[in-house]
């Protein structure tokens, strides 16, 4: 039988439309966020590039479709790729790296793989095509000049799309580098630090502690409560530390299915209170047993006791007659390679690791490599160095018996002086950990999917004031760095102001982990995260419970103001400084009458404070 031309030409009209309909109806019924639509998103996706790489090299073409799954997500990234290089070599690798690495990583999404395995040929064969260049992305990755840093977030962002599309969100790993005592203006010596987090994530320029003394800030790092709340005031530290009770590690590992590691310093009085037995939430315990040298200049840098997993081990540079034996490895590094084990074990699971090296913690001993590194550091003079008798006289009563005490040891200027280089030069080790971490955590494909935060527990002090070490509501004390990294969210470097705080971080690997948590006094960060427009809060409660020749005090920091409320019964009890004029805390103007209002205002908000 015979079939007419014109039978056959209908019959193919029919089928043409069929061929060109069922595709679309597969896109309207697979909605953003299945597997469906992941699958479908990971293969369009491709044509969408090529179809804007030939566009972008002039073809008069539109490549956006309306009816694509997950339409405005794609034409986000698309658009992020306009204008981004006039080179066709690189411009051919930016659209070709996001296609090739869509198509891999769907199908590791669905089988349930956490590493991206074209996670280091995408950034290297970017970076290698776009060297020299000076990128002009768009969009989330606008901030990302350099050819390293716009393929990181391109591929983040990559990432982020095809998991929202398949509905199949990687429960981040969470990494916490806790330094000892870090200032916040001491960053300068962890160039690293920045290459591998500070460019690539958010620098927190407000970042405090509630409390600026080792135990207690970790306590509310665990805990996410103030220090009234949870109860570890000073450093007898794990003494008074509720250990049974409610932590972040012990969320992340009982309801989120985490492993946990501590690795390094967990509080003070470690060994006295908990001896080598590691408390609930932790699966692995590498942990400091001591708080200072075992009776050599090496502090706890190269003479150490460490409890690994309930076993004792001693690193030391004497034997026990006191002679000198050949050295062991330098804390830092030790801790560091420990921690690098344990990502290599645990790739293919969520997991919460902290890395907390002893530096730059008094005694300061540097690595031998790094010793005299920073020989040439002139001494610190800021305008509240060894503070003149003017100002001192609207000074707490504790704050200037304290100058009585440094004028009678004649300690100031010169030890604090040496102090702070021999500190500074234990961060360059921390600054190496920091990159080796990194650099494991790429190599796995795990950078995308995972929180890496960097921060001190308290600050320090040279002899601004006339004070020295820590525990005191001035800047130099309270304020800490911190710069966190998680590229899902936010996939290039961000300068954000808002005022933070050590008790966020529960509450914010709560949020990341997928698990509520309990009721704390910190906020996540999440939202401030994804939007840095979103609201937040306006002020921060600080306190100290007295100590070492220190008075007990509270107080209240805003953006503009900050307000001291000191217990004592006799001298100065309140001061008040304008953070904008004054930041080096010079001129109390608690009696100023003209600021009446504004004391009044910050006092009632500081009673609210320290009721919650």
């Amino acid at each position: 039988m015979s079939v007419s031309p014109r039978c056959l030409s209908v019959a193919a009209a029919l089928l043409l439309t069929v061929i060109e309909i069922f595709p679309a109806v597969r896109r309207a019924e697979a909605a953003c966020g299945t597997l469906e639509a992941g699958r479908i998103v990971s293969r369009e996706f491709g044509r969408r590039m090529k179809c804007e790489f030939r566009r972008a090299r002039g073809r008069p073409i539109d490549c956006a479709d309306p009816a694509a799954v997950c339409a405005e997500d794609v034409d986000d990234l698309a658009a992020m790729l306009e204008g981004a290089s006039n080179e066709r070599a690189c411009l051919r690798e930016l659209y070709r790296q996001p296609r090739q690495y869509a198509r891999r990583r769907y199908r590791e999404l669905t089988l349930g793989r956490r590493g991206a395995t074209r996670a280091v040929p995408f950034v290297a064969k970017i970076a290698r095509r776009c060297a020299g260049q000076n990128m002009k992305l768009g969009g989330a990755c606008a901030s990302a000049t350099q050819p390293e840093d716009a393929a990181f977030c391109l591929r983040a962002s990559v990432e982020a799309l095809l998991q929202k599309a398949s509905g199949q969100h990687v429960r981040p790993n969470i990494v916490l580098v806790l330094t000892d005592d870090q200032r916040w203006d001491s960053l300068w010596a962890m160039p690293l630090l920045q290459e591998h987090i500070g460019r690539r994530g958010i620098d927190f320029t407000n970042s405090f502690t509630s409390t600026s003394l080792c135990c207690p800030d970790r306590a509310s790092i665990f805990t996410g409560l103030y220090a009234h709340n949870h109860g570890v005031t000073s450093n007898a530290g794990a003494r008074d530390f509720d250990h049974e009770g409610d932590t972040i590690q012990r969320q992340l590992q009982e309801n989120a299915g985490y492993k946990t590691a501590l690795v390094g310093k967990y509080m003070v009085a470690t060994g006295a209170a908990l001896g080598a037995n590691a408390p609930p939430g932790w699966d692995q315990w590498h942990v400091f047993l001591d708080d200072g040298g075992l009776g050599t200049p090496f502090g706890l840098y190269y003479d150490y006791r460490l409890t690994t997993n309930g076993n004792v081990e001693r690193y030391a540079p004497l034997d026990q007659d006191g002679v000198p034996i050949q050295r062991h490895q330098y804390s830092t590094d030790l801790l560091r390679d420990r921690s690098l084990a344990l990502i290599d074990a645990w790739r293919s699971e969520p997991f919460f690791l902290e890395y907390a090296p002893f530096a730059p913690h008094t005694v300061a001993y540097p690595a031998d490599r790094h010793l005299g590194v920073f020989s040439w550091l002139e001494p610190a003079r800021p305008p509240n160095h060894m503070e003149g008798a003017l100002t001192m006289a609207n000074k707490p009563v504790w704050v200037q018996q304290f100058k009585g005490l440094m004028q009678l040891a004649g300690t100031l200027p010169e030890v604090p002086d040496a102090r702070r280089i021999r500190m500074h030069e234990t961060l360059p080790a921390v600054d190496e950990a920091i990159a080796a971490l990194s650099e494991r955590l790429e190599r796995y494909g795990l950078t995308d999917n995972t929180l890496f935060a960097f921060t001190s527990d308290n600050g320090y002090m040279y002899g601004e004031h006339w004070l020295t070490l820590k525990n005191y509501p001035y800047e130099e004390s309270i304020r800490v760095p911190l710069q966190v990294r998680y590229p899902l969210r936010v996939p290039a470097q961000r300068v954000e102001p808002a005022l933070v705080q050590s008790i966020d971080f529960y509450p914010t690997f709560a949020e990341v982990a997928g698990i509520a948590g309990a009721s704390v006094n910190g906020r996540s960060l999440v939202p401030l995260l994804d939007d840095p427009a979103v609201p937040w809060r306006d002020e921060i409660l600080f306190e100290h419970f007295g100590g070492w020749y220190t008075g007990a005090n509270t107080g209240i920091r805003t953006h503009a103001w900050k307000l001291i409320r000191t217990t004592a019964t006799s001298g100065v009890t309140l001061e008040l400084y304008d953070m904008n004029t004054d930041p080096f805390e010079l001129d109390n103007r608690a009696e100023d009458p003209a600021l009446a209002a504004v004391v009044a205002d910050l006092s009632a908000r500081l009673d609210l404070l320290e009721q919650e």
